[in-house]
């Protein structure tokens, strides 16, 4: 500190001018300090001991994708190939969301061509004609690709105009890897992004993707290395964005993939400890050493066996090994798998198949969240980017090839859930519909069939019916809540 003054005073008899300016700069840095001080109220943000290896980088979403997707979609692959869990993960996500598949309803302007429209999507959509490479129909691709998003973190649909079925084009699914990854930079003006072109308003505007799949030039395959530019409107690129501005998804597995990984290692661990548990070795001490290994000329067994009576000759002793015991392992699995099951965003008892010490109300609970999620899921991912590109090709087509050029109107029908208290849930929603806050075709949506269907067959079967001049009890104009048989008094003039 005496050193110091005697610079200021020095610096002040030189150059007060000097002296004056390096002053309030001090003062201003002490300010500033102080509030740093004050205002820092953030634990998280500081820099202490216990947040020293925390690693905060401030990069954005495009560069975490490009340098961690490649590797977390081959780890994601790899467990689905080989973990139990993370394959029935992948399945109980794919049959609860997609299910039987998302089917669309049309309305045309007349019904003329909601018909039209109606057979001719069963007929070419709805067949196997329309998918390429064996993909299988409309509703298959909904599977294998939702499988794909979850597992690989997105999934390209192709459309490849070609003459296949009743109209000219096939659909053609793609794993991520197709993108030319590589192709950063700018192309032509446009700027590129992990092989996705924007033009200069910010719209995806082409794709360029390789002509085979980087994984088949290990076994020979030709074409590797290639890419080609292909327009947006061919391609829909289906993924669950997690930040905005985020050109391409990552696994779905990616913040559970260490936890599932070292899960599995320490089973492995445990399941050596229950071996090693299960070996029960005795040991044979010889107090009287040269005494030898016999006993009135017969040898000593070297294996134990039920009931066995072994008389040891003079001068040896038996004792036995400790083996570790195992214990604890159930619960911290269980603790392990909640939070695998809460990063997928589905129930532990679906993940598991364990329904051990669940009651009803705990496990309501849980499937109505995990409802919630599939909700969000089918109408932020599945429909628009899954579900609505192919149809809009369908319809382009159908202009092409049959005219059909009027406005439609789709509403898509989920598959029917399965209601955990069935008696309670359907009353409560009859309760919901006599009070007005439900539509009868919003009911009929909620259990996965088409409203407008479900009255045609309902018209057509009571009218089937009635001709015979039979009535069943579910009839309500015929048979009351209570049981009872309506009947009707016509009064006559």
């Amino acid at each position: 500190m005496a050193n110091v003054s005697i610079l200021n005073r020095t610096i002040l008899a030189l150059s007060p001018s000097w002296a004056a300016s390096r002053a309030k700069g001090r003062r201003e840095f002490q300010q500033h300090e102080a509030a740093a001080r004050v205002f820092r109220k953030y634990e998280a943000a500081s820099s202490g001991r216990r947040n020293d290896e925390w690693n905060r980088p401030g990069t954005s979403a495009n560069a975490e994708v490009t340098s961690s997707a490649a590797a977390l979609r081959n780890g994601a692959r790899q467990m689905v190939r080989d973990n139990g869990l993370a394959a029935n993960a992948v399945n109980v996500l794919e049959n609860n969301v997609i299910g039987t598949g998302i089917r669309p309803g049309f309305t045309a302007a007349t019904d003329a061509t909601t018909r039209m429209l109606e057979e001719l999507w069963e007929e070419h959509v709805s067949s196997e004609t329309s998918g390429a490479e064996e993909i299988g129909n409309f509703y298959d691709r909904q599977g294998l690709g939702f499988r794909t998003i979850v597992e690989s973190g997105s999934v390209l649909s192709r459309r490849r105009r070609r003459k296949a079925g009743l109209l000219p084009y096939q659909i053609q699914l793609l794993e991520p890897d197709f993108l030319n990854a590589g192709r950063d930079g700018t192309w032509k003006g446009n700027r590129v992004v992990r092989g996705k072109e924007y033009n200069k308003r910010g719209d995806v505007v082409a794709y360029h993707l390789y002509t085979s799949h980087p994984g088949d030039n290990f076994i020979g395959m030709a074409g590797f290395g290639n890419s080609t530019r292909v327009l947006a409107s061919e391609i829909s690129h289906a993924f669950r964005m997690d930040r905005p501005g985020q050109a391409d998804g990552v696994t779905w597995f990616s913040p559970i993939m260490t936890d599932l990984r070292e899960l599995d290692d320490t089973r492995g661990n445990y399941q050596l400890r229950q071996k090693i548990a299960s070996c029960y070795t005795a040991f044979i001490h010889e107090s009287e050493p040269g005494q030898g290994t016999t006993h009135s000329g017969s040898p000593i067994s070297e294996y134990i066996e039920a009931g066995r009576i072994e008389s040891l000759p003079p001068g040896k002793d038996v004792s036995f090994a400790n083996p570790p015991s195992v214990t604890g392992m159930s619960d911290f699995d269980r603790d392990v798998l909640l939070t695998i099951a809460a990063g997928l965003g589905m129930p532990y008892e679906a993940l598991t198949g364990n329904l051990k010490d669940v009651n009803f109300l705990s496990g309501r609970m849980g499937w109505l969240a995990f409802y919630r999620n599939i909700e969000s899921w089918r109408s932020r991912i599945v429909i628009p980017k899954l579900c609505k590109p192919e149809l809009q090709w369908f319809l382009e087509a159908a202009a092409v090839a049959r005219g059909i050029n009027e406005p439609v109107r789709v509403t898509w029908t989920a598959p029917h859930r399965d209601l955990l208290d069935p008696t309670k849930e359907i009353k409560a929603l009859r309760e919901e519909m006599r009070l007005g806050a439900l539509s009868y075709p919003d009911m009929v949506a909620m259990r996965g069939r088409d409203p407008k269907r479900v009255l045609e067959q309902i018209e057509k079967w009571n009218q089937e019916i009635y001709s015979k001049e039979l009535f069943f009890d579910w009839d309500v104009s015929k048979v009351s809540m209570a049981g009872n048989q309506n009947t009707v008094v016509i009064e006559e003039d």
